[in-house]
C-alpha cells in the first residue's frame, strides 16, 4: 500500500497509531480546528457522522447491558453489520 506523505505534513500533530490505521484503512485524514468546529451548529459539522455513530453504539451497549466484556468484539461485528449495507434486512443475513 502506498503512503500518502501529502495528508501528514510535517508540522502535523498526528499520533503514530493514527497514522497506522489511516495507512491500512488507504484513507485520507483531514484535520479540522477545534475552535472552529465548536463554534459550528451540530448539523454542519465535520464530525456529525462520527457523533453519529458513537450515539448508535451507546445506545446499542447500553441496550445490551448484560454483555460480556470478552465478547466485546461480537457485539461490535454486530453493530457493523446493523449500521452498514445493505439496507434489507434479508441480504444482511445471508452476507453473513
Amino acid at each position: 500500500m502506498e503512503r500518502n506523505t501529502e495528508a501528514f505534513p510535517a508540522t502535523s500533530c498526528v499520533s503514530a497509531s493514527h497514522r497506522k490505521i489511516v495507512d491500512i484503512l488507504g484513507i485520507e485524514s483531514k484535520a479540522c480546528n477545534s475552535k472552529d468546529i465548536k463554534v459550528l451548529p451540530a448539523s454542519k459539522t465535520p464530525l456529525r457522522q462520527v457523533n453519529q455513530l458513537c450515539r448508535l453504539l451507546k445506545l446499542f451497549l447500553r441496550s445490551h447491558s448484560g454483555f460480556i466484556r470478552e465478547d466485546i468484539q461480537g457485539y461490535l461485528d454486530i453493530f457493523v453489520v446493523m449500521t452498514n449495507h445493505p439496507n434489507d434486512k434479508h441480504e444482511k443475513t445471508d452476507e453473513i
